[in-house]
């Protein structure tokens, strides 16, 4: 064999050296979108944090009463119409109606209470957002379908918002 046969891997040694790589690769990409989804669960906490706030400050500068209407894959801002009830808020670029981002859920319990029902017909959880200041108290939880870590936005009567991230 010679100086040839010393050198050379065999096919076995380098299908060992690939699987390793494969898993070490594969550990990498998981972690990265592991990290990934966290990081965009508390982008859209700190997003919803920013805009119940402005909400609450449109609501105490112009006199209005705002709700806020959320379903699992996306929320809305409502404004309140003596004549015709709850309308969909029209024509504000802020405070427009947010798509949650495909894989992501939100759960709101207003008051400790999960959404109520109303005859066969699921009513949509609402945060009421007073003339006054006021705020429904309220608890909001982010998170991925394939992931059993949340995020949570809770909201006081005061008005006074706090993020709390997944437990380490």
């Amino acid at each position: 064999m010679g100086a040839w046969g010393s050198r050379a891997f065999t096919l076995l040694e380098l299908l060992v050296v690939l699987v390793i790589l494969g898993i070490v690769v594969g550990m990498i990409v998981v972690r990265i979108d592991f990290n990934t989804h966290l990081q965009k669960l508390d982008e859209e906490a700190r997003r919803f944090t920013q805009l119940v706030s402005l909400a609450r400050e449109e609501a105490v500068l112009q006199s209005e009463e705002l709700a806020l209407e959320v379903e699992a894959e996306h929320y809305r801002f409502l404004v309140f119409d003596r004549e015709k009830g709850w309308l969909p808020l029209q024509g504000d670029r802020l405070l427009r109606e947010r798509q949650l981002e495909d894989g992501m859920r939100a759960e709101l319990l207003v008051e400790g209470v999960p959404p109520a029902f109303q005859g066969k017909q699921q009513v949509p959880p609402r945060l009421f957002v007073l003339s006054s200041g006021e705020l429904t108290p309220f608890e909001l939880h982010l998170r991925y379908d394939d992931d059993p870590k949340s995020y949570t936005v809770k909201g006081d009567l005061t008005g006074e918002l706090t993020i709390e991230g997944p437990p380490q």
